[in-house]
């Protein structure tokens, strides 16, 4: 337990120094608090194609960095990279949503 919530935060440390904060947010929106694209738009004063294509670019940026030998078409279906994010979401974390 106390493993996967370390893993959960080095995760989300992970993201928070490779992604943008308009794409961090929209992740941990996304992930953690469970958001739909609209809702995130509303929190976040954007579009909700914008949040779309922050949620695409964030998972494509992370996609890259954990797997560097993928192509951009191999890392585009996010399917993989959502489930991670998804599980290591739903565990407790001690890092703030962003500044």
């Amino acid at each position: 337990m106390i493993a996967r919530r370390e893993d959960g935060q080095n995760l989300w440390r992970f993201a928070r120094e490779r992604l943008g904060e308009n794409q961090f947010q929209a992740l941990w929106l996304h992930y953690v608090e469970d958001m739909d694209t609209a809702q995130i738009a509303q929190v976040l004063g954007k579009t909700r194609v914008h949040v779309k294509v922050l949620l695409f670019r964030a998972r494509l940026i992370l996609g890259r960095k954990l797997n560097p030998s993928l192509t951009a078409s191999q890392a585009i279906p996010a399917a993989s990279i959502r489930a991670d994010i998804a599980a290591f979401a739903k565990r407790p974390s001690t890092l703030p949503p962003a500044k």
